[in-house]
């Protein structure tokens, strides 16, 4: 049996996606390899074929008991031999397992990093032949990643026990400082490096200055019922006020931080992926573990620490392929906690202000005006071809920018006047011709700034300030409390030695109280039968609850709404609906064909594009 008949018979699929041939590739001719590819992007597969293929063991590194359990679960749903030896098995389970590994009966085991280097681990595989080892979520052995695990640094020695076993590293986020530290660490030799497109083409993002985002929250919640979603806080106090607000206003809510008792997180987590709850508030201690793809929305109530976190956090939306929103309610205040938390750690001094300069960067990115896909990609250092990503709020902007250049110098002269000594809220507020609390020294009024733009809201005057700085007209100096002055590019053009445009975003249009949704596109315009989706759907759901499993693991919603377009009812059609293996096939197919087929003769449907024949 080839390697795509394994791919077919087990995952169903027919074909691999990009960087998964070419890693496969290279393990089997026992190289390093080192996989950065975007959550979803099938990096799990790249580890998991050959020793299923190859009916040879292949040890995968996990951070997570709950990922472990997740994918383990998942990989015995489609017939693979599957096992996991972590804390929570008991002295039978980890009995039977070292038994059935000694057999050759396993092909994937699932551990930590704290096990698989211990003394006993060891030596329970060292006489058993390994066809690769792969480190699982692996910027978790960089310090200078977004989720560093100092255990991680331990797997060092993977290399020096096994030299001539293939190592595979997989990661989701890793900017290049932090690639280079995975291959140190894990001392990989000569290793290939394959680093796949960080474009999330489904994730729709965006940015948000509100005042009041419990009340955006709830409003998007009533345009997004019954879909899966996490909203993250800063603080574990955020967390249940949120998840207590959402409960008060009608939604199935939960919070997750790392105070709650470990039976209460796992408990919360479970309930999560088998859609009994359907929102989380959590904390940055909630996520990895999550392998749910399912999950509709992102929403940050609060700044997260940097750009990789936030791209690692907004990944978790849409990761079966289908729409999902990640949506940031940003506020300045919520800078000087990130800073606080960073102050207050107990890491040396460069390695805070390279967490500072990372947080500096994401509140660049919050503030600019350009496509937030092209931002982030640029931020890993991948080129976005396009001009108009048509799926960020900045890219939907109708006529989204006019040549401001005489507000723009209004701004400038302001900053001029004050000479450094005040930041963005305070200067609107004198360009408003606002009273300025605590300004009295500096007699406002008497400005010469002082009500020069009284015609554009100071929401907008704050978004145009944002704008002049990314642009290079303003620099902002301090870090709790940022000051505003004119750069070298500013004085140059307030001193009238440079007369180009300046284009800032559109004044806003009053959109008379109706609340944004970040909708992505509607999905009753794609080619499935709507009625039959929700009778698969509704079975799939049924066998998942009498399981005690989550629903993606029976079918996921793609591999239903493709059987809702194409009719399968036949063995052979069953097995080419993508996610269908042998083993779904010989649980699940006849009482899902028995159904289509059911729904087609009440329908008058016989063709398998489910038109009615003629």
């Amino acid at each position: 049996m080839g390697l795509y008949d394994t791919l077919r018979d087990y995952w169903g699929y027919s074909s691999f996606l990009p960087q998964q041939t070419e890693a496969i590739s290279e393990i089997c001719l026992n190289r390093d390899v080192l996989l950065l590819k975007a959550t979803g992007g099938g990096k799990s597969l790249c580890y998991q074929i050959l020793p299923v293929h190859e009916k040879k063991l292949g040890i995968v590194v996990s951070p997570l008991i709950s990922l472990m359990k997740d994918q383990v679960d998942d990989l015995r749903q489609k017939g693979i031999r599957a096992a996991t030896i972590n804390s929570e098995s008991t002295t039978a389970e980890k009995t039977a397992t070292e038994k059935a590994l000694r057999e050759g009966r396993i092909n994937l085991l699932y551990v930590s990093p704290e096990r698989f280097v211990s003394g006993n681990f060891i030596r329970l595989l060292k006489n058993i032949p390994l066809s690769l080892i792969a480190v699982d979520e692996a910027h978790c052995i960089s310090r200078w990643g977004h989720d560093f695990r100092p255990d991680y640094r331990k797997l060092r020695m993977i290399k020096e026990t096994w030299p001539d076993v293939p190592v595979i590293a997989v990661t989701a986020t890793a900017t290049r400082e932090v690639k280079d530290d995975i291959v140190r660490q894990l001392n990989l030799k000569d290793p290939k490096v394959l680093v796949g497109s960080f474009n999330r083409k489904n994730l729709y993002y965006e940015i948000r200055e509100s005042g009041n985002p419990k009340g955006e929250i709830i409003e998007f919640l009533k345009n997004h019922r019954d879909e899966s979603g996490i909203i993250y806080c800063f603080s574990r106090k955020s967390t249940e006020e949120i998840s207590q607000y959402l409960q008060e206003n009608g939604f199935n809510s939960l919070p997750y931080h790392a105070g709650l008792q470990d039976n209460v997180r796992k408990k919360t987590q479970e309930s999560f992926v088998r859609d009994e709850t359907q929102i989380i508030c959590a904390t940055i201690a909630f996520g990895m573990g999550i392998d749910k793809p399912d999950i509709r929305f992102v929403l940050h109530y609060e700044l997260p620490k940097d750009i990789e976190s936030y791209y690692q956090e907004t990944g978790r939306a849409g990761r079966d392929g289908l729409p999902g929103n990640c949506i940031l309610f940003f506020n300045r205040g919520d800078i000087a906690k990130q800073l606080w938390l960073i102050d207050k750690g107990d890491s040396d001094r460069d390695y805070k202000e390279v967490q500072k300069k990372k947080l500096f960067a994401l509140t660049r990115f919050c503030e600019s005006p350009v496509c937030r896909r092209h931002a982030i990609l640029s931020y890993f250092g991948e080129e976005y071809g396009q001009k108009n990503c048509e799926l960020c709020d900045n890219c939907r902007k109708e006529n989204s920018r006019v040549d401001a250049k005489e507000y723009a110098r209004k701004v400038m002269a302001c900053v001029s006047e004050l000479n450094g000594h005040l930041g963005r809220g305070k200067i609107v507020q004198i360009l408003s011709g606002s009273t300025v609390k605590g300004m009295d020294s500096l007699k406002p009024r008497k400005l010469k700034s002082f009500g020069t733009i009284v015609d554009i809201p100071e929401n907008q005057l704050k978004q145009w300030v944002d704008e002049l700085v990314f642009q290079g007209y303003l620099t902002r100096s301090g870090r709790r409390y940022p000051l505003l002055s004119l750069s070298k590019e500013g004085k140059t053009y307030l001193n009238g030695q440079k007369a180009v445009p300046i284009f800032l975003s559109k004044p806003k249009k009053k959109t008379g109280g109706k609340s944004r949704t970040g909708q992505m596109q509607d999905r009753s315009k794609d080619r499935y039968n709507q009625s039959l989706f929700s009778l698969l759907r509704v079975q799939r759901d049924d066998i998942a609850r009498r399981a005690e499993l989550p629903k993606y693991m029976i079918f996921t919603d793609p591999s239903l709404i493709e059987m809702a377009a194409f009719y399968p009812r036949t063995k052979d059609d069953f097995l080419k609906i993508k996610g269908v293996g042998v083993a779904k096939w010989n649980s699940y197919g006849d009482i899902f064909t028995a159904m289509i087929s059911k729904f087609c003769v009440d329908n008058g449907i016989t063709t398998t594009d489910g038109a009615v024949a003629e």
